[in-house]
């Protein structure tokens, strides 16, 4: 997908516009009714907070059509339904001006690399307000914005950074690894920072780290001891249903066509090179090992290691969104819940004619089913520490020691 420029009306927008390599190779975003004269290439989208302005919109952007001949084929953002209204992007308070509607409804289309024009936040906007007022909208959502929108001037800079021609590049190569945390105390943040540490000993190829919380961890001070390395992305889901946004389409927070997601109780014992450049669009974890799979399971997968590409698992977020986001507890599950294993049911469920790959048992391998039985196989990457106990209770194992810090 190309970058996107959103335009807003600031003094320095013609400064800012002249200062982007090949911007006509961008798609385009006014925002706000002042903004629709300041840019007369193309227009792909005018995004404006107030619906009664659209007229008026409709009014300028003919005039530009007729004048010098500029399109009339752009898309109307809002933040409600309203007549004239083609995307709607809900407005979440506190308010940060049409530009974060802009820049939010940008990164659920599934742009990736969104630079600001003209959308400082200094000064004073059209009504005579400051834009100061406007920052706070902003400094809420930093953490949905922070390495997808970059900004040319002013304090959006400051707060997102400006677009480095390393950033602006090619990032094909680039992976992100994916986990989640639910902000409780189940697993401590020290399980967050050792996987990002045993990642970070175990791959040759560049990668983003993410990690998907919960409402709990959303609480002051909660992720305070995570690394700052590690890009924090509130989804609004609890329990272990804080990771199911990793397999929409156009993950939030994700600027990469390749995910690998690490569930937070493995340890990392040999190179995940061969994990991530795995030939397939997804990948899983064999669920029961052969030794003692049971009839009519040997295809039946486990998430705690997944590998997507491309948007792979669209499939299973419209299944969760299709069975009503269900989010109970995953330590006290009620009787006739729905999904009772979240991703991992939806996936092995043949009605939803989901297609994956599984890893060799040798690469990702139980520690119960497996290391306890029969040991470590050889050549083994990862192994996975589902139910009890976890890595922290099995630091006799050597293994365990070396490799989980």
């Amino acid at each position: 997908m190309k970058p996107l420029v959103i335009i807003g009306s600031a003094p320095s927008v013609f400064e800012d516009l002249s200062g982007i390599p090949n911007l006509e190779s961008c798609d385009h975003m006014v925002v706000g009714l002042s903004s629709t004269d300041k840019y007369f290439g193309r227009i792909d989208y005018v995004c404006n907070n107030h619906p009664e302005n659209i007229p008026a919109i409709r009014e300028i952007m003919m005039q530009r059509h007729e004048a010098c001949g500029g399109n009339y084929d752009f898309k109307i953002i809002g933040p409600v339904p309203a007549p004239g209204v083609d995307i709607v992007e809900p407005f979440r308070p506190p308010t940060g001006s049409s530009a974060i509607t802009g820049a939010l409804a940008a990164i659920r289309m599934g742009y990736r690399k969104i630079i600001l024009a003209g959308c400082p936040l200094t000064g004073k906007a059209p009504g005579g307000n400051s834009y100061e007022e406007f920052r706070q909208g902003w400094n809420h959502h930093k953490l949905e914005l922070i390495g997808l929108v970059k900004s040319m001037s002013g304090w959006t800079r400051e707060l997102l950074g400006a677009p480095t021609p390393e950033w602006l590049s090619d990032m094909t190569d680039r992976i992100t690894v994916g986990c989640c945390w639910d902000g409780k105390d189940y697993y401590p943040p020290e399980y967050i920072n050792i996987l990002y540490h045993s990642v970070l000993r175990n791959t040759t190829i560049p990668f983003d780290f993410v990690c998907y919380v919960g409402p709990d961890a959303e609480r002051p001070g909660r992720t305070d001891a995570i690394n700052k390395n590690i890009r924090i992305v509130p989804v609004g889901l609890p329990s272990w249903w804080s990771a199911m946004p990793l397999f929409q389409k156009n993950p939030p927070g994700v600027t990469t066509k390749t995910i690998l997601y690490l569930d937070l109780d493995i340890v990392i014992i040999g190179s995940l090179d061969d994990i991530i450049n795995f030939p397939a669009g997804q990948a899983h974890m064999k669920d029961e090992p052969s030794h003692m799979c049971r009839y009519g399971r040997e295809r039946y997968m486990n998430t705690s290691v997944t590998l997507l590409r491309n948007g792979a698992g669209a499939k299973v977020w419209d299944a969760y969104v299709k069975a009503g986001m269900p989010t109970w507890d995953a330590l006290r599950p009620p009787s006739g819940a729905v999904l009772r294993m979240a991703a991992q049911e939806i996936i092995n469920h043949p009605q939803n004619g989901i297609r994956y790959e599984l890893f060799p048992e040798w690469m990702v391998c139980s520690y119960k089913f497996q290391v306890l039985k029969k040991g470590i196989p050889d050549d083994c990457r990862v192994v996975v520490f589902h139910g009890q106990p976890k890595p922290a209770a099995c630091l006799h194992e050597s293994f365990v020691r070396e490799n989980w810090r």
